[in-house]
């Protein structure tokens, strides 16, 4: 299944969003987790609006890794911030790395 295929089957569609971070533009996304005692947990994806088509498609796949892995772990390994309603949210930082 692809990336997007998981998220949508979860829920979690692809939003724009403002994200407010204009001094780091190198911020592209937010994960977020929404909890209710009534419902599964609920999984949202915003973007910033006008991200980079090639961008999208690294965070795609990365939000299923890290959704992935907090169904799996929790909110631990990837460093979940737990927010004041309860939620849990994870910003996604675009980083370019040196080849090995």
């Amino acid at each position: 299944m692809r990336d997007d295929e998981w998220l949508a089957a979860r829920g979690a569609t692809l939003q724009e969003y403002d994200l407010g971070r204009e001094d780091e533009p190198d911020i592209g996304s937010l994960l977020l987790i929404e909890h209710s005692d009534a419902l599964p947990d609920a999984f949202r994806v915003f973007i910033r609006p006008g991200l980079d088509p090639a961008d999208l498609v690294g965070v795609t796949s990365w939000a299923r890794r890290v959704f992935e892995r907090y169904l799996e772990h929790g909110p631990e390994p990837d460093g979940w911030q737990l927010r004041t309603d309860g939620d849990h949210q994870l910003w996604g930082r675009k980083v370019y790395l040196p080849p090995i």
